[in-house]
């Protein structure tokens, strides 16, 4: 008997340690900042945020990196909650030149002890700018808190009106054409045609002029013009080449002639025409190093990488893995007519673990499955299926 409650104290051991860990993690990659008071004001613990914000406050009383004074504030959120007056807080400050909202709730430590978490945005970094109509990066269209994310945002803002070419790079199911789709509706083009082609699918013996035309007038007006060959372009058209870094030798060429010269010569006619399109190009390869080992032209990476936006994979931004599941849930309830609205704490746990070689594209097909799976309104790690 005293065999067995010492495995069972021992396998209740590992799993506080992994929670730890897990909750360690979470405090660490967070975005925002945050601060573990003690109830007698001395700072336990910061995260990297925070630390970077601040500089390492730790062990020092709250007042000096919170509040900006040199005494106790008598009105303290920190204070009132630590001593069990209230259950949380809420305000906003400026500290450091910076409008902080403050968030405080009680958090239990390790050890059992009463600590008070604090919690700090940045109020102009999660504010979404003001600029032109159809230029603003909402909320609900790139999901996550990460300094990534934020900075994706940021850049697709400021690549959208103009009409460069985009190379949007990482790993399969990093949300690519996602951020294709961004930039084209947040252009100056938006209200015109956004076509899609993928470079495994493209056969080796079509060349640039057939991305124009599909020889049922969808890229044109159909009225013949002389010397312009067989009609005329729409003006303003968004065309994504999707796995850039599979397209053949010869598409490669007419490609690199269409962004050179601005024009495309199409089947049958003899006279080049003024291609007025933007190019928005997207690889699951290193494009550099296939210029190095000869697959790919030099030259037509060069005008290809005029702006480059970087996926990172989710494993290395696993903070915002929580948003996304949030996100999944909701899309998929509806979809499904199911009451799904929870997760179990150990089901959030196996996915913090997962290293999710499929990135966020795996990570919805896990939810999605989840969501039809479950057989009340919470997901528990049985549903939880992975490829």
């Amino acid at each position: 008997m005293a065999e067995f409650l010492a495995a069972e104290l021992q396998k209740s051991q590992l799993e506080i340690d992994r929670l730890v860990r897990n909750m360690g993690v979470l405090f660490e990659t967070m975005s925002e900042m945050v601060f573990l008071i003690g109830n007698d004001c001395v700072i336990e613990d910061m995260n990297r945020s925070a630390i970077r914000a601040f500089g390492d406050y730790r062990a020092r009383l709250c007042h000096e990196a919170l509040h900006g004074g040199n005494g106790l504030c008598l009105t303290c959120p920190v204070k009132l909650i630590a001593a069990g007056e209230e259950n949380e807080g809420q305000a906003e400050a400026k500290l450091d030149g910076m409008n902080v909202e403050c968030s405080y709730v009680p958090y239990h430590g390790y050890k059992g002890d009463r600590l008070v978490m604090v919690v700090m945005r940045n109020l102009r970094e999660a504010a979404t700018p003001q600029g032109e109509p159809g230029r603003r990066c909402e909320a609900d269209e790139l999901v996550g808190k990460s300094k990534q994310v934020r900075d994706l945002c940021k850049m697709i803002r400021l690549v959208a009106p103009s009409d460069m070419t985009v190379l949007i790079s990482g790993e399969p199911g990093t949300g690519k054409e996602l951020v294709a789709d961004l930039i084209h509706r947040h252009s100056r083009r938006a209200d015109k045609p956004f076509l899609k082609f993928n470079g495994v699918a493209v056969s080796e013996s079509l060349c640039a002029g057939d991305l124009f035309d599909d020889g049922k007038g969808t890229l044109f007006s159909g009225a013949a013009t002389p010397g312009k060959g067989g009609g005329e372009l729409v003006r303003g058209a968004t065309i994504f080449l999707n796995e850039m870094g599979d397209i053949s030798p010869k598409m490669q060429a007419c490609l690199f002639r269409v962004l050179r010269d601005g024009k495309v010569t199409l089947g049958g006619d003899p006279w080049p025409m003024e291609a007025n399109v933007r190019i928005i190009a997207a690889t699951s390869k290193d494009l550099a190093l296939e210029v190095e080992e000869g697959r790919f032209r030099q030259d037509l990476y060069q005008r290809l990488n005029m702006i480059n936006l970087h996926l990172p994979p989710l494993r290395k931004r696993k903070e915002d893995i929580l948003s996304l599941v949030t996100h999944f849930i909701e899309k998929y309830r509806k979809a499904f007519g199911k009451e799904v609205d929870h997760i179990s704490e150990s089901a959030v746990d196996r996915l913090l673990q997962h290293s999710w070689p499929g990135n966020i594209r795996e990570l919805e097909d896990v939810i999605q499955r989840a969501v039809l799976l479950a057989r009340n309104n919470i997901i528990t790690e049985k549903e939880l299926i992975f490829n």
